[in-house]
C-alpha cells in the first residue's frame, strides 16, 4: 500500500493506453467534432463568412483525430492478434465515408465560401 496518493503501473498492460487512445479519438473525432462540425454549417450561416471557416476547422479537427484513432486501432489490432472483424469492418465503413465526405465535399475546397445572398437566392429558386 502507497501512502503517497499515486498509483503504480506495474499491473497496466501495455495496450490498456493504446485501446483507450483509439476510443477516445475516434469518439471525440467522429462523434463529437464531425457533428458539430454539421451543426455549424446548418445552423450559423447568418454569421457569414465566420461559420464556413469555424465548419471547416471543426470538421478538419475531427477528421484527423477520427484518422489517428483509426491508426491506434490498426497498431492494437497488430499487437494484440485478436480477431474483431465487426469492429473493424464498422471502423473501415466509416472511415470510408469520412474520407469521401472529405474528398467529395465542395465545402473543403479551396474556393470561397458562397455569400449569404446566394444561398438565400439558390433556397427559394430550389423551392
Amino acid at each position: 500500500m502507497q501512502l503517497t496518493g499515486q498509483t503504480s503501473n506495474i499491473n497496466v498492460r501495455p495496450q490498456s493506453r493504446l485501446r483507450k487512445s483509439h476510443g477516445a479519438l475516434n469518439m471525440v473525432g467522429w462523434g463529437i467534432l464531425m457533428i458539430i462540425g454539421a451543426i455549424v454549417a446548418r445552423h450559423f450561416r447568418q454569421w457569414d463568412p465566420v461559420w464556413f471557416y469555424v465548419h471547416i476547422c471543426i470538421q478538419s479537427l475531427g477528421f484527423l483525430l477520427g484518422i489517428a484513432g483509426v491508426i491506434c486501432g490498426i497498431i492494437l489490432e497488430n499487437r494484440l492478434g485478436a480477431d474483431v472483424s465487426t469492429h473493424k469492418g464498422l471502423g473501415v465503413f466509416l472511415l470510408v465515408l469520412g474520407c469521401l465526405q472529405v474528398s467529395l465535399s465542395p465545402s473543403l475546397s479551396l474556393s470561397l465560401p458562397p455569400s449569404l445572398s446566394e444561398t438565400v437566392a439558390c433556397i427559394f429558386v430550389r423551392r
